[in-house]
């Protein structure tokens, strides 16, 4: 996690919910989860995400300054996130680190996203043998990083 995104989750979430009312999708699960069910039936979900990511086509965040100052130490990084890649991009050129990032999977890229390792299954055949380290500010990221065999930090603590 290199910025929190300042969205309104509370309207995001009535909107994810109201759509899967609409295709008939009844479940008290996470949001992550709901927006692959309405991947799956090809709704409107990306576009919805894309209105509370992009406010104006512009990205609202503040960024987190210990990973930050850890990015720019790396050579490279790769970045799998439950974001859109348009947002990604966005944040990572207003920060002048997009050079570094040799990969992105987001959630438009997968039909799973975290913490399925479907976007790992992407990244592995690019990730050198080396140590990887994964970093995140939620449970889906740590779960994540157990799946592929990743070391875990959360955000607050490098």
């Amino acid at each position: 996690t290199i910025v929190d995104l300042h969205i309104d989750w509370f309207e995001l979430k009535k909107e994810v919910n109201n759509l899967c009312e609409n295709f008939g999708i009844c479940i008290e699960q996470k949001l992550n989860t709901k927006v692959d069910l309405l991947k799956e039936v090809n709704s409107d979900v990306l576009n919805i995400l894309l209105k509370y990511e992009q406010v104006n086509n512009e990205v609202p965040y503040s960024v987190k300054p210990k990973t930050l100052k850890l990015l720019d130490k790396l050579d490279e990084f790769y970045i799998v996130s439950n974001n859109l890649n348009s947002t990604i991009k966005k944040v990572l050129c207003e920060l002048k680190l997009y050079h570094k990032c040799k990969s992105i999977i987001a959630i438009d890229n997968v039909r799973k996203s975290k913490p399925s390792t479907e976007s790992y299954m992407l990244l592995k055949e690019i990730l050198k043998n080396e140590y990887n380290l994964y970093i995140g500010d939620r449970e889906t990221d740590k779960d994540f990083a157990q799946h592929c065999g990743f070391d875990f930090k959360y955000t607050d603590s490098i």
